[in-house]
């Protein structure tokens, strides 16, 4: 309920709901013709408008541009604002957590932000024990995994990588990051 009475667009829509609302409910209690009571706001409105710009009114240029600069000005200030804002919020602590020892196996990753606030995992993939340099898989039937650095060859099967992101996303979830983070 507090979601929905922060957002801007859920208060706007819904005050002017209530308006009409209660509009309608005075025109029905007055016995009044339906919608008659915002047809006089609407006309008040418009002929309030039609009496301000009827008047003699003389623009002047200087006039013009002193608004458009307050505007630029106070879009400027707004972008700047809503940057500095941006740049204090909070990573979260797990975007640390990009390696890991897991099924024997060690691994490295990235995080990609969604959009909402949200990180998936990306670029999964395992590194030498020995150098940390991402593997490639063994030319010949009985090495797995390769590592094109040191040579070293892993004859172990690999681990599926479903299973990997699996257990990355459980170790966040859980908060044992932080634990495998020390042991490194």
């Amino acid at each position: 309920m507090k979601k929905v009475l922060k957002d801007p667009w859920a208060v706007g829509i819904g005050t002017t709901l209530l308006g009409v609302l209660l509009t309608i409910i005075y025109d029905l209690t007055k016995q009044k013709q339906l919608f008659s009571t915002i047809y006089n706001i609407c006309h008040a409105i418009w002929s309030a408008l039609i009496a301000f710009f009827a008047l003699s009114l003389t623009l002047k240029v200087w006039w013009l541009l002193a608004v458009l600069i307050c505007l630029l000005l106070s879009l400027m200030l707004r972008n700047r604002y809503i940057a500095k804002k941006s740049d204090k919020t909070p990573t979260p602590p797990f975007l640390q957590y990009t390696k890991d020892t897991i099924q024997g196996w060690n691994w490295k990753w990235t995080y990609q932000p969604n959009g909402m606030g949200q990180y998936t995992i990306g670029d999964l993939y395992p590194v030498c024990g020995k150098c940390g340099t991402p593997l490639v898989e063994g030319k010949t039937f009985s090495d797995s995994c390769v590592c094109p650095r040191c040579n070293h060859k892993y004859k172990e099967q690999l681990p599926d990588i479903r299973d990997i992101h699996l257990l990355i996303s459980d170790n966040i979830k859980r908060g044992l990051y932080q634990n495998s983070e020390e042991k490194q």
